[in-house]
């Protein structure tokens, strides 16, 4: 119902005192194309290629690992390049000169915050509501983030799956806590533990004498005299 201005190069609002023209004027508005819209055909994804495993399937799907993502919308800037956007959230910019599409690494993976954990290394994890079961057409034998790790000092998100147990998804986490190398997660099926360097996961529940639904974790470190 309105329009919100937001500055080009930092990302902050503008105040409606600093307009110098009336921010309700469509025209001045340089809008994306949508799949869907008559300015589609002015990208081809096909004409490009990625340096990081990403596979082009056609003009508007690209393919990682099995995540495939369908271009929901494109906007050409001022130099020629353009901007894609998935419909799984992300974003990637193809150069105009060497062709090459490259994904935005610094936006946040967030539909739905779920569960947020700071750890004694300033670094968060993140956990949300939608992300496994937004898209219908997602299976379980495909690459889902299951939670998402945010460096908020480079501003660098880092996606982490977890295939081993399908059924246990991102909204069913309860609580997380990091110790050293090792991420434990609290869900409704019993604690996970995830090792950071070998990329692992492992299930605690009541055939390990825990309960199904861990809501918090706490550590306690004995110090002996």
């Amino acid at each position: 119902m309105n329009v919100i201005a937001i500055n080009p190069y930092n990302g902050y609002l503008i105040d409606s005192e600093e307009f110098t023209y009336n921010p309700y004027q469509f025209n001045q508005i340089t809008w994306s194309a949508s799949s869907n819209s008559s300015l589609a055909p002015f990208y081809d994804l096909s004409t490009y290629f990625s340096l990081d495993d990403w596979n082009i399937l056609g003009p508007s799907k690209i393919e990682n690992h099995g995540r495939v993502l369908n271009v929901t919308c494109a906007m050409k800037d001022r130099s020629g390049d353009i901007w894609f956007g998935f419909d799984s959230g992300e974003i990637f910019f193809g150069n105009s000169h060497s062709r090459v599409l490259n994904r935005m690494h610094s936006l946040p993976l967030i539909n739905n915050l779920n569960v947020a954990y700071l750890d004694d290394e300033n670094q968060w994890w993140i956990a949300d509501n939608d992300w496994l079961n937004s898209n219908s057409r997602f299976i379980y034998d495909k690459h889902l983030i299951f939670i998402c790790n945010w460096n908020e000092e480079t501003n660098h998100w880092t996606p982490i799956y977890q295939n081993e147990y399908s059924y246990i998804e991102s909204k069913d986490i309860n609580s997380i806590f990091k110790l050293n190398n090792w991420l434990y997660v609290g869900t409704n099926y019993g604690l996970l533990v995830y090792d950071l360097l070998d990329h692992r996961w492992k299930l605690f529940n009541k055939n390990n004498g825990l309960a199904d639904n861990i809501f918090d974790i706490k550590y306690y470190e004995i110090i002996y005299t």
